[in-house]
């Protein structure tokens, strides 16, 4: 009964864990989605496939160790669905009937339009640094914002984009290089000469003004995230209980049938005693019955021959 409690005290705070670990990073982890994606509803999917992801597979790891992790799902599944885009793209000049010969590039179709919900509430120098980010490729704006905006550490951004630290320090340089120039006019204007403490005010920015509707889906996938470990662990217990009753009952129909009792052939000692001097008294009164035959016939004869 103790362990069970244990067990149980030990779930629950990972519960509480896990649920303050991704209520501080799901907002982020949103608007750098978008930004990938340029679409809230697409971005509110990969979201939510990180969640569960780190949830099922990273649960019972250390604490510390979830953000690279976290980001390292949410990175390959934007890095998936750009390379699923790129290839429709392909094919659909591939296999499209109407003779171009402009080429791939020129028929390839132009990147949706921002999502307006970006853009909403946000100051013009935020307008402006969310357009300089999509002005950027995709691996450098990731590395920016998770060196810039989460803080991540060198091997902790290379984790999360799978690529070693000398490519993070590379893409990290260029994307600052660009958005500095991007950005001077109004990073003077704020007087603030830092240009990592005025990008990460800007970041900030784009998170405060979250409309309600996308902050309580936000909230509610997180809450079927962590109620997703109860689920699973009481769909374990159903699947061992119907497993175990499977085996016993196999167990049952294979074991042979149990042999009915034949006829007792065996009896006492005395009683096959008695039974074979029986036998060999009848054999000696057949034997004895002949003899007196024999001398009743030998009488006879001789009788006659003295009365002859």
């Amino acid at each position: 009964m103790r362990r069970a409690e244990q067990q149980q005290q030990q779930q629950q705070q990972q519960q509480q864990q896990l649920n303050a670990f991704l209520a501080s990073v799901e907002k982020r982890a949103l608007r750098m989605a978008e930004i990938a994606t340029r679409n809230r509803d697409d971005a509110l999917e990969l979201v939510q496939g990180a969640m569960l992801g780190l949830v099922k597979y990273y649960g019972q790891h250390e604490p510390e160790s979830w953000p690279p992790l976290f980001h390292r799902m949410l990175q390959n599944s934007m890095r998936d669905r750009h390379l699923h885009h790129k290839l429709r793209a392909t094919f659909t000049h591939w296999f499209s009937k109407d003779e171009n010969p402009r080429g791939l590039i020129e028929s390839v179709p132009a990147p949706r339009s921002i999502d307006p919900a970006l853009e909403l509430g946000l100051s013009d120098a935020g307008v402006r640094l969310v357009k300089a980010l999509l002005a950027l490729s995709l691996r450098q704006q990731q590395v920016f914002m998770l060196r810039m905006w989460e803080g991540l550490t060198l091997e902790e951004t290379a984790t999360a984009m799978t690529c070693s630290t000398s490519n993070v320090k590379t893409d990290f340089s260029r994307a600052t290089s660009k958005l500095k120039t991007e950005l001077e006019d109004d990073r003077i204007k704020t007087d603030k000469p830092d240009f990592k403490l005025f990008a990460s005010q800007k970041f900030d920015e784009t998170i405060e003004h979250m409309d309600h509707n996308t902050a309580t889906r936000l909230s509610l996938m997180r809450h079927q995230a962590i109620e997703s470990i109860v689920y699973r662990k009481q769909n374990r217990v159903i699947l061992l209980s119907l497993g175990a009753a499977m085996a016993v009952f196999l167990l049952v129909w294979m074991m042979p049938a149990p042999e009915k009792p034949g006829p007792d052939l065996t009896m006492p000692e005395g009683q096959a005693v008695a039974m074979v001097m029986d036998d060999f008294d009848l054999l000696t009164s057949d034997i004895e019955l002949d003899l007196l035959e024999n001398i009743e016939f030998y009488q006879w004869l001789e009788e006659s021959k003295h009365a002859g």
